[in-house]
Order: structure tokens, then sequence, then C-alpha cells
């Protein structure tokens, strides 16, 4: 039988979320049936996307008409830069992320700034299960999937943009590997499997962000309920 640590457990429910979170998910999931897809209004080099208005134009009244609310505010550990997105409900519970923000600490307030709305758009769509198209995470696959097209944009340039939310997805893999690691084995192979058959068969390896984030509430909310 797995033996869990207490004070794992406890330190990880305290950093992330509050004790319960039983009326929250209740109400999430009203709000989630109200979201609508966050519209395409802006337009990149490589594809239209929904910029971080969108995403907020498409769960504002959910989250409101349900007692929720976000907030996101800045935190710095050591030499990093720490995105805090909170949602809380009116009952008192929260849950929250975390999006290490990737700037050079050297750059301009102009390259913070962009840096903090991109973890704020890719946060709250990933918190809240909006689905935005993406964008700047969409490059990379884009010029997979078209190596035929006929880019005008050096190719050196491409490699320099920095994929924050590639970062950031790993992270949120590490942490949801992280979490299985303190259930038991018939546990994990039920989310495996899980897994495997609401996603076209895929691994944890292969999941994107807002199907991380779900994972990590679910195993989370399960360490939550078990007996250690």
């Amino acid at each position: 039988m797995k033996i869990y640590n207490n004070k794992k457990v406890r330190d990880l429910k305290m950093n992330m979320m509050s004790e319960n979170i039983n009326e929250l998910m209740s109400a999430l999931s009203k709000a989630q049936g109200m979201m609508r897809n966050a519209d395409k209004d802006k337009k990149s080099h490589y594809a239209n996307y929904a910029d971080l208005t969108s995403v907020w134009d498409a769960c504002r009244e959910a989250l409101s008409s349900n007692g929720l609310a976000i907030t996101q505010t800045m935190n710095k550990q050591g030499e990093d830069i720490i995105l805090v997105t909170t949602l809380g409900h009116s009952s008192g519970q929260w849950m929250k992320s975390e999006f290490t923000l990737m700037v050079d600490k050297k750059g301009s307030m102009h390259a913070l700034g962009s840096a903090i709305t991109y973890a704020r758009r890719y946060s709250l769509s990933g918190l809240v299960g909006v689905c935005p198209d993406d964008d700047d995470g969409q490059k990379a696959e884009d010029e997979l999937k078209s190596k035929s097209f006929n880019e005008k944009k050096p190719k050196q340039e491409t490699q320099n943009i920095p994929n924050e939310e590639e970062i950031f997805r790993q992270t949120k893999i590490n942490e949801l590997n992280s979490l299985l690691g303190r259930c038991d084995k018939e546990y994990v192979k039920s989310v495996l499997s899980n897994i495997s058959q609401h996603f076209d068969g895929a691994t944890v390896e292969q999941l994107d962000v807002p199907k991380l984030l779900g994972m990590i509430s679910k195993v989370g909310l399960h360490l939550e309920n078990t007996n250690v």
C-alpha cells in the first residue's frame, strides 16, 4: 500500500488551493457550461488569435453570475517573476496557478509588459477552461505541418521567439507527474487509461495546458479526499 507523506500533501493543498474546493468546482462546472470560445480578433504573422480581452469577454459573465472571480497578481521569488492567477468563489474557497515569466532580466519594461500579458492570457484561459485559438504556441506546430509553406520571415527569427507556453506546459506536466507519484498504482493506472480514452490515445506528456490543469485539479482533489 502507498504510504502518503502527510506534510507534502498538506503543503500542496495550502499552496495551490483552499482546504475544500467542492463548492468552487460546482460553480466552475456551471460557469463552463455558459462560456463560449474566445474570438480570434487579433492577427499575428502566422494566424489570427484571441487576445487577453477576448478571453475575458468569453468568461467574465459566466464567472460572475456563478459567484466566481479572478485575480492576477505578481510575485517575486529570488530572481524569478511569477504571475499568480487565483480563482475565488463567494464561499471563500479558492485555487490558483503560477506562471514563471521567461524574460531577460536586462530587458525593457515593454518586453516585461508583453510577457505579463502573455502569461495572464494563458493562465486565465487554462484555469477557467476557455478555449481560445493559439497564437505563439501555434507557430512551431504550423512550421512542422506546413514545411512547404513559403515563409517570408527568416528562419533564425522564428527560432529566437521564446515559446513560453511550452515551458509552462512542461512545468504542469511535472506537477501532474509529481501528484501521480503520491497516488496508489491502481489510481494512477485508471487516470492514465482515462487520459488515453478521452484524449485520442494521448499520454500525460502530450496533453495541452487546459487538459493538464484539469487533471491536476482532479488528482489534487483525489489526494484531498483520500485518508492520508
